[in-house]
């Protein structure tokens, strides 16, 4: 799923079986590759939320 597009990057989110992880491409994305890792860190210990009536 596309998170965002601007001229020099471009942001996918892809469900992996440990949760979501995100991933840059574009000429920005070198740049961009230090915080996508450690937000993908953060997302990986995130837990789903268990709704109930």
């Amino acid at each position: 799923m596309q998170i965002t597009k601007k001229p020099l990057l471009r942001i996918e989110a892809f469900q992996e079986k440990r949760g979501i992880r995100l991933e840059g491409r574009g000429p920005a994305a070198p740049l961009a590759r230090p915080i996508l890792e450690r937000m993908n860190r953060i997302f990986a210990d995130e837990k789903p939320i268990i709704s109930s009536p």
